[in-house]
């Protein structure tokens, strides 16, 4: 890692849900109890690290129209000058077996903020994106490369109007040294294979931006903010016919990134408009019909935890800081859920569906009922279809939250400064979810389904990645590479964004990487992927007994 990062990879962790081990997710949470899963583990195999084309962003495996297997990787540093610390890579190699050591002579393209002619300089000069600092700093991500032009197109992760909040006249590069930024997602192309890009405009951006695409003041005039959509990993559905990029949004505490909420959004656009502006429409209440830009966008990923099959809307009014997370629950009862922040005094109270109070204290570590004092209060909540758990260990205060259907937990460490939520109206509380957090998506061809893999550690399916809210749970890794993670084929490089009956995870920040294969699932497991056999033009399954022609394009 060059130190230069370090400033960076700093800012990012202090955004609570970047997580790096195995089944811990956000807040501290921690891993679910194996006694209660109703889902297999899928079985790990050893893989060398990277030698090399690590980075800052999640990676991309892509196959050139030439045949030629390669790796994009891209770093956008905070670094004061033109000293080569900003670039995107691209390692070719015909020999795809080189994955783990060799990658080839890399081509380098010198992306750095203030460089005339790259992708960042002056782009509401030369692009007509509006920038209100002129600092952009972006990263590309994924590759559809267009098979009647051999063009490479890519998402970016633009990071610009650095320190929104600053007062006095900063300089950009005294901006940029804060690393708090507003963020977005843009559109590139390159016709010379990653040697020169141009981009082509924005993919999605925040809802409460100006016009201008700015975070300001008179905006978020309370404690809170949001800083855009970020965290953005990109799909090609060649099967439909679009390209899918999932993000997320960011509601922090004002000036930095100390998190409220995090929750994240699908967009998708056709394949045949090229990525460009505007082509992309947000998941949202069951339907593809709002613009990314500036879209309120839906939250994807069962907020309510592996196994809900409802959502939850999030209503946030800067102005005065409210948030509240809306929708009906597993019981069809209306939910309304907010937000407090746990004092200093280390405080807040909690209810369980009898209606009994209970005041919790993290600071002194302990819970007190209407019997007083008490070392933990559990309840199943049956808007969440969850069992509830509020309990002391090691002094600290905890909250974990099981789905009842499939045993997947979620918990997190309480404490003062950080947020809880509880419904309004009844006062239970509630533990938001993300299960497709920065996931990476494959199809995989031994189910059928489109496979997804996330920071929490576990696998989902689904049928339609056009519903995304239809994900199930079908198991869980025993470890995880960590973040920037990115999900290939483990059986052949060539494959873009095809999985099978097993695959390979690599983090792209540390090298790290996992193949994983599909376990057997043991007669308690209601939740696994199952094999669905190829079908022959009439839909009946392909046997081994019959001969079939092949037609590729029509021949």
């Amino acid at each position: 890692m060059r130190k230069r990062w370090k400033a960076k990879l700093a800012v990012l962790r202090a955004i609570p849900a970047i997580v790096l081990a195995a089944g811990t997710v956000p807040f501290g949470m921690q891993p679910a109890s194996a006694a209660a899963e109703k889902f297999p583990t899928f079985v790990q195999h050893a893989v060398p690290s990277l030698t090399s084309g690590t980075a800052d962003i999640a990676g991309t495996a892509f196959v050139d129209q030439d045949g030629e297997f390669h790796w994009m990787y891209s770093v956008s540093n905070y670094e004061q000058a033109d000293n080569g610390g900003s670039w995107i890579k691209y390692n070719t190699s015909t020999d795809l077996g080189k994955l783990n050591t060799n990658w080839g002579t890399p081509v380098t393209y010198n992306s750095y903020w203030n460089r005339p002619g790259t992708i960042n300089y002056k782009i509401d000069e030369t692009n007509g994106i509006p920038t209100p600092y002129q600092d952009d700093h972006n990263d590309g991500i994924g590759i559809w490369v267009d098979p009647d032009t051999g063009y490479w197109y890519s998402l970016t992760n633009d990071e610009y109007q650095f320190n929104p909040f600053a007062t006095g006249n900063p300089t950009n590069n005294q901006r940029i040294a804060t690393g708090v930024h507003n963020n977005r997602v843009l559109s590139m192309y390159s016709t010379d294979k990653g040697k020169t890009w141009n981009l082509i405009g924005q993919v999605a951006t925040s809802p409460w931006n100006d016009s201008d695409e700015a975070v300001t003041a008179s905006g978020f005039p309370g404690k809170t903010w949001s800083y855009g959509v970020a965290g953005t990993r990109f799909f090609v559905d060649n099967v439909n016919g679009y390209l899918y990029v999932l993000y997320n949004n960011h509601i922090n505490w004002k000036t930095g990134y100390s998190n409220v909420l995090t929750y994240f959004h699908l967009a998708r656009s056709p394949i045949s408009a090229k990525m460009a502006e505007g082509s992309w429409d947000v998941w949202y209440n069951g339907t593809w019909t709002r613009s990314a830009l500036k879209g309120y966008a839906g939250w994807i990923g069962s907020p309510m935890g592996a196994g809900s099959d409802h959502n939850l809307t999030v209503n946030y009014t800067p102005e005065t800081d409210d948030l509240r997370l809306t929708g009906i629950g597993m019981d069809n009862s209306s939910l309304d859920i907010g937000y407090m922040k746990v004092p200093s005094s280390g405080d807040f109270t909690f209810k369980d569906p009898a209606g009994s109070t209970y005041t919790a204290n993290t600071v002194s570590g302990t819970i007190t009922g209407p019997s007083g004092s008490v070392p933990s209060v559990t309840y199943s909540d049956p808007a969440l279809d969850a069992t509830v758990t509020v309990y002391v260990e090691s002094g600290a205060v905890w909250i974990k939250q099981e789905n009842n259907a499939t045993g997947y937990v979620t918990s997190i460490k309480v404490s003062a400064g950080n947020p809880i939520f509880k419904d309004t109206v009844t006062e239970r509380l509630f533990v938001p979810v993300n299960t497709q957090y920065e996931n990476a998506f494959s199809y995989n061809v031994y189910s059928g389904k489109y496979r997804s893999v996330g920071y929490d550690g576990y696998v989902y399916e689904t049928d339609d990645l056009g519903k995304p809210d239809t994900f199930s749970l079908v198991g869980k890794l025993p470890a995880t590479v960590g973040s920037y993670m990115s999900q290939i084929d483990s059986g052949s490089l060539t494959n873009q964004q095809v999985s099978g009956y097993s695959f390979r995870a690599i983090s792209d920040l540390s090298g790290k990487q996992i193949s994983y294969s599909l376990p057997e699932p043991d007669a308690g497991h209601a939740y696994y992927s199952s094999y669905n056999p190829p079908k022959d033009n009439d839909g009946t399954d392909i046997s081994p007994l019959s001969s079939y022609t092949v037609s590729i394009g029509g021949s």
